[in-house]
Order: structure tokens, then C-alpha cells, then sequence
């Protein structure tokens, strides 16, 4: 098993933040590399158990269940399914906001666990993987950032 946590504080709102994470076919807006995103069988994005298929912009594609989604406690899970010949066995990824009530802010974590394929070191894998995860991140911290002073603050 290996993993990956990452996070960053985020200018805006909770409710905001939320807004974003929450609309599970809505990452091509804000992860780099993903040309597309939709939602299979046209089911709602906030619906447990919906898929996504995402389209990076290097070719490959992936699909990836809604594990769990809580508005009560600003968080969602999911696993994507790892493609044939992966060095994965199994993904599973949480997504979580916290109000920074001092500030106004968010405080929002990915937490990756990895189970790796029979036979294979982890390690150099994850020590890539760190740099795409922590890129999520910055890339929901950008979206969410300019979406509220699109929105007029």
C-alpha cells in the first residue's frame, strides 16, 4: 500500500470551494491535463455510484465510480479504475473541504491510497504521482480563486 496526501489553503469560502468539488463531471474545469469529463448514462453528478469518464490530454482515459459524497461533512470519495496493465491493483481517493473560520477560507486535502499490483514497488510510482496530485490541487485552488472574483467577490 503506498499514499499521497496533499493540500492547500483556498481564498474563498467554503460554500464555494464545495460548489466545485462537489460536481464530480465538472474537472475538466479545474484538473490539468483533463481535455474531458462527463458523467456516464447521463446519470446526476452528485449521485453515488455514477461514473466518469475522463479524457487526459495524454491519451488516456479513465473511468471513476462515486464511492460516497457528504454535504455535511464537504467530502467525496471515489476510485478510479485502474487501466489494463496499470501498476495499480486499486485507487481510492478522498477529497475533503474544512472552513477556516478565522479567515473566511478553505482548508482543502486529497488524501490517495494505493494498492499496488502483484509484484510491484510502489514507490518510484507514487513519487511521481505526488507532483499530479499536488497539480489537482493547485489546479482546484486556481478554479475556485478566479471563479469568485468572476462572481463578483
Amino acid at each position: 500500500m503506498g499514499r499521497i496526501h496533499t493540500s492547500v489553503v483556498i481564498d474563498a469560502p467554503i460554500e464555494r470551494a464545495w460548489s466545485v468539488v462537489r460536481d464530480f463531471g465538472g474537472i475538466a474545469d479545474w484538473i490539468p491535463g483533463v481535455l474531458k469529463c462527463r458523467i456516464e448514462g447521463g446519470a446526476p453528478s452528485d449521485q453515488v455510484g455514477c461514473v466518469r469518464a475522463v479524457n487526459m490530454a495524454d491519451g488516456m482515459s479513465l473511468r471513476v465510480p462515486l464511492l460516497a459524497l457528504s454535504d455535511v461533512d464537504h467530502s467525496q470519495t471515489y476510485s478510479p479504475i485502474p487501466p489494463e496493465g496499470s501498476p495499480y491493483r486499486r485507487i481510492v481517493c478522498t477529497i475533503s473541504l474544512k472552513n477556516i473560520t478565522a479567515s473566511g477560507q478553505t482548508y482543502a486535502e486529497l488524501d490517495a491510497q494505493f494498492e499496488g499490483a502483484p509484484g510491484i514497488d510502489l514507490n518510484p510510482i507514487l513519487t511521481a504521482q505526488r507532483k499530479n496530485y499536488a497539480g489537482m490541487m493547485a489546479g482546484l485552488k486556481k478554479f475556485v480563486e478566479q471563479k469568485r472574483v468572476s462572481a463578483g467577490g
